[in-house]
């Protein structure tokens, strides 16, 4: 089970990657109507509303393709958009993407004639995989609504510390390997938040994806020693593969005090009222969100902590680094945080 749930978490976020650039695209434009006149700002606004109808039928498509391959695109390309309009959303084109994918699965060992191979690939099981996802699809309509309309009903009524405390977590789990697993599970649910139009998470993801090397380049420049200007600029764009070298060699306790200060920064930039809907780009993104001011804050205040925790843990000799040296040489050695 852990192996199906994990090798499901690859394919879903191959099909995320390739839909972040439209978001990225679509969150610029929006933002950047509000600063443009007439007729540019409803082109800029028209385009905006393009990639957002645009984000279910493409993420759709490409986890239909990472599952089942070339077969599965038209199909999941028809799921996400139908989705989309029968009011499922980012959940609906999920679910399709998984159906197209288990119908070209399935009909995939169909015998067919060798000489015809491309007939089945181009034309049979495209065809064929369409028709029974969309009447599923067309049935979950209903029930996939009300739970999306259940969830945002009891989420309205939640106290007002819970978006602060899921954010302090999303922040604080993408320094807990730095990249690996748990890490990615944290920012694949941001994504598919914002995919679904709630901005929060992505804010807090970006907030802990950039302080990890922020709190390595202060305790670098402090105990003056090399990397402490590379790290702020791979920081600043939100390159938090910065901090993989130093993993194996780095500072005691790096990882806890990485973890405590991301989750600090993510729950002041949520408490703040910081949003995004761009989720990618680092402090280049300062102009799109709602709250710069709060965000740098946040980030000012969760390096801080962490390299004063940094700097205590040097100060505890029992302590033991935060990974023996076998969980070391599982470390990836890269990674892009998405």
């Amino acid at each position: 089970m852990r192996y199906f749930l994990e090798q499901l978490r690859r394919k879903v976020q191959t099909g995320i990657s390739y839909t972040l650039p439209v978001l990225i695209v679509g969150g610029v434009c929006g933002r950047a109507a509000l600063w443009c006149e007439e007729p540019l700002r409803e082109m800029l606004l028209q385009a905006a509303r393009t990639c957002e109808w645009l984000v279910p039928a493409i993420f759709s498509a490409y986890t239909a393709y990472a599952l089942a391959g070339r077969p599965a695109i038209a199909p999941g390309i028809l799921a996400g958009w139908f989705a989309q309009q029968w009011g499922e959303g980012v959940l609906g084109a999920l679910v399709g993407a998984l159906l197209c994918a288990a119908a070209v699965k399935g009909l995939w060992y169909l015998p067919f004639p060798h000489d015809t191979g491309n007939i089945k690939s181009l034309l049979v099981l495209p065809c064929v995989a369409t028709g029974g996802p969309m009447l599923a699809l067309w049935i979950l309509a209903p029930p996939v609504k009300g739970f999306l309309h259940a969830v945002g009903e009891g989420w309205g009524n939640a106290p007002q510390a819970l978006p602060i405390i899921c954010g302090s977590v999303i922040a604080g789990a993408l320094s807990l390997d730095m990249g690996g697993d748990k890490g990615n599970w944290s920012s694949l649910i941001a994504n598919l938040l914002l995919m679904q139009g709630v901005l929060w998470p992505t804010a807090a993801k970006i907030a802990g994806s950039i302080v990890p090397v922020l709190i390595l380049a202060l305790h670098q420049f402090i105990t003056k020693k090399p990397g402490a200007f590379r790290l702020l600029v791979q920081g600043s764009c939100q390159i938090t593969e910065g901090v993989l070298p130093y993993l194996h060699h780095g500072p005691q306790g790096l990882i806890p005090a990485c973890m405590a200060g991301s989750a600090v920064a993510g729950a002041l930039a949520v408490g703040g009222g910081v949003q995004c809907a761009v989720p990618h780009g680092g402090l280049f993104l300062l102009l799109f969100m709602e709250q710069p001011f709060c965000f740098l804050a946040a980030l000012t205040a969760g390096s801080a902590l962490g390299a004063v925790l940094l700097f205590a843990f040097q100060k505890l000799p029992l302590l033991a680094c935060a990974t023996t040296k076998k969980e070391k040489e599982k470390l990836p050695v890269e990674w892009v945080n998405f």
